[in-house]
């Protein structure tokens, strides 16, 4: 979150509401990475395991 003078004027309640959104937009984007990185080990391990059946 960057530090601006809006946020200066921020009460308290708005702060918390703006760092939970904050939050989870953040947790959202991780949980997304995740899928993708699953998805790009599978098909990694799938490729290393054509190349060593070809290797055999």
């Amino acid at each position: 979150m960057e530090l601006s003078r809006d946020t200066a004027k921020l009460t308290s309640h708005e702060m918390i509401e703006k760092l939970q959104d904050e939050n989870k937009y953040l947790r959202e984007t991780i949980v997304e990475e995740k899928i993708k990185s699953e998805g790009n080990i599978r098909a990694l391990n799938k490729a290393l395991t054509e190349v060593k059946e070809d290797n055999s």
